[in-house]
């Protein structure tokens, strides 16, 4: 299956390029911190994510474990996808939004998505907010 066919927007699609990546297979020999590292940021991760969970794929959460999803995730996995991505919430705090336990978030984002840990944008973003409101 090649990206295009992903039907990703245009910034993740741009992304892809730069990576040289034209094949889905080759997208999914990176994990997802591999991606962040290569100049994805928030929003192009959030997309190739979800478009690849549509198509009942995910990322691997290390170079070694590549598989694919049971089936696509459901409305309340997207949404915790989205407070952790894109929204840089933690474990406990998306817990509290969904009314899920931490542990259960962990197991959705690293099962149906291919997420573990912190991302390196959350670190980023939270040190800027910091830079903010001291000034």
């Amino acid at each position: 299956m090649r990206i295009t066919e992903l039907e990703l927007s245009l910034p993740a699609l741009v992304c892809c390029q730069r990576l040289d990546l034209t094949a889905v297979d080759q997208l999914l020999t990176y994990t997802a911190s591999d991606l962040v590292g290569n100049g994805f940021g928030p929003h192009e991760l959030y997309d190739v994510l979800c478009r690849l969970n549509d198509h009942g794929r995910v990322l691997p959460t290390s170079p070694q474990s590549l598989r694919t999803t049971q089936k696509p995730s459901g409305e309340r996995n997207r949404i915790i996808l989205r407070l952790r991505v894109l929204e840089g919430m933690t474990f406990g705090e998306i817990a509290e939004r969904v009314d899920i336990g931490p542990e259960r978030v962990r197991q959705i984002l690293r099962w149906h998505f291919g997420v573990i840990g912190t991302m390196p944008t959350f670190h980023a973003r939270k040190w800027a907010a910091k830079l903010v409101s001291n000034n």
